[in-house]
């Protein structure tokens, strides 16, 4: 019989479950760090308190974790009680989620083999992101984690973890770990691996908390003509899990999105307007009514501000922002900045929420250029050539473009501490629209010689880097998705 290790959200009373032969408990708090996740913070208790070795202190929580449940098991009979143990760590940053929210531990086939002094369980690791986890990039394979960042340990007896698949730096030196080398796709589960406690007779319950670590695979948004009609879609940046957003007969094109919404425009109006839809599918809201025709949408990646092009005042294209229901619309842009008949274009986020890049004509050609809110533009990234298409590194430090500078059109990067320019593409075609992925990667659209475009990636860090993204159609406008 297989014990699911799900517990309520914190706060929660105490909650108890009996469970046959022996008990598990667990509970997740925490957030993605670059590409790592942090995903479950499981303590599965059956002391009242986690011994430790005299004037051995325990190693600190990692900052990532944001509570901890202290769980109590007694061995006849079989309950868990499991309650508050107070907060872990720095909450500095997004919550994805908890045990049964992002990721499920399930513990079966128990065994207490008391003449060898081991006691060994089944467990396997179910992902419930929506992104394929235990890789960053395609093609790579670096699994699932879960390491021992306290215990096992009993105030009655000796227990340790019995074989490990290894010791390694988590929060500590020499932490033990089991290691499921394995992608695994949304809802996908695991092989089980067995999981042995050596313990002392004297041994009647025993405690000890867990992490899971683990990669996760980049989700896209993007707009695809299949069936004769162009939609919004996501997938993972591997070319699994396609999942098409809109349906809608007229065209959806140029996708952004921020945590678990996705923004677009469409024409089912006669003209350009915004509408927003689930990233995880369902019921799509527009945001703007007016009479002028609204592009370009862009979340901040906080989801708490959005950009977007607006032709409202001057009959030409301009930057404005807005809530992410599109209330409290505002121009971005100071009057002072160009003229009226010079079009701005591409605004993009940079990763504090307060700054835009855009591209605008002010200088003769289109260009690159940045600016606080409230502040006037300045020149970025600009000359002679069209600089097009920004977009911000998670860091904040580098911006990619687009420039037409050696003919086509290529992908270049700017370091901003220095002003360095590294050209990143070099096709015969044009290469185009590229956006930054959470863990540092680059996605651009390459425009094929015989109409057609695909979907690339790279590492800006790696030359030579990178490969095809599969997905059949004719995608356009690529963006990651920060989490």
């Amino acid at each position: 019989m297989a014990v699911d290790l799900t517990l309520p959200s914190l706060p929660v009373p105490s909650p108890s479950f009996s469970t046959p032969r022996f008990p598990v408990a667990s509970q997740l708090s925490a957030r993605r760090s670059h590409a790592a996740l942090f995903a479950l913070l499981l303590l599965a208790a059956c002391s009242d308190a986690l011994p430790s070795a005299p004037g051995v202190p325990l190693p600190a929580p990692p900052a990532d974790a944001l509570a901890v449940l202290r769980c109590t098991a007694q061995v006849r009979p079989a309950v868990v009680t499991c309650a508050p143990d107070g907060a872990a760590g720095g909450a500095q940053a997004t919550i994805l989620g908890g045990q049964g929210v992002n990721v499920r531990l399930t513990a079966s086939n128990f065994e207490n083999d008391t003449a060898a002094g081991l006691f060994s369980m089944d467990v396997t690791v179910q992902n419930l992101l929506a992104t394929p986890m235990g890789a960053a990039d395609p093609g790579a394979v670096s699994g699932v984690y879960v390491f021992f960042y306290s215990g096992p340990a009993s105030a009655t007896g000796t227990v340790d973890v019995y074989q490990p698949d290894g010791e390694g730096v988590f929060t500590a030196a020499g932490q033990a770990y089991f290691h499921w080398p394995e992608v695994l796709p949304r809802n996908g589960v695991s092989q089980p691996r067995r999981w042995r406690f050596s313990v002392s007779k004297s041994v009647q319950s025993f405690q000890f908390q867990v992490y899971v670590k683990t990669e996760l695979m980049p989700l896209l948004v993007f707009d695809l003509a299949a069936g004769g009609n162009r939609d919004i879609y996501r997938m993972a940046m591997d070319g699994s899990d396609l999942l098409r957003l809109t349906t809608h007969a007229a065209d959806d094109r140029n996708p952004s999105a921020s945590r678990s919404t996705v923004v677009f425009a469409t024409f089912r109006h006669g003209k350009s307007e915004i509408y927003s839809v689930p990233l995880a599918g369902g019921a799509e809201t527009r945001l703007t009514t007016t009479a002028a025709s609204e592009g370009d949408p862009a979340l901040s990646p906080d989801g708490l501000r959005l950009a977007y092009t607006s032709d409202a005042v001057v009959g030409v294209s301009k930057v404005w922002t807005a809530n992410p229901d599109g209330t409290g619309a505002v121009r971005a842009t100071r009057t002072s900045f160009g003229s009226d008949a010079e079009p701005e274009a591409a605004p993009a986020w940079a990763p504090t929420g307060n700054r835009l890049a855009l591209v605008a004509t002010a200088s003769g050609s289109a260009d690159v250029y940045d600016f606080a809110l409230g502040g006037v533009p300045s020149l970025l990234a600009g000359g002679t050539t069209a600089e097009v298409d920004p977009a911000w590194s998670p860091d904040g430090t580098r911006v990619v473009y687009t420039s037409n500078v050696t003919g086509a059109g290529d992908v270049y990067m700017l370091r901003l501490s220095d002003g360095q320019v590294t050209r990143l593409t070099s096709g015969a075609t044009a290469e185009s629209y590229a956006t930054w992925t959470g863990n540092g990667r680059i996605v651009y659209l390459t425009f094929l010689s015989g109409g057609g475009t695909e979907l690339r990636w790279l590492n800006p860090d790696v030359p030579g880097s990178g490969g095809v993204i599969p997905v059949t159609g004719a995608p356009n406008r690529p963006h990651a998705v920060p989490f």
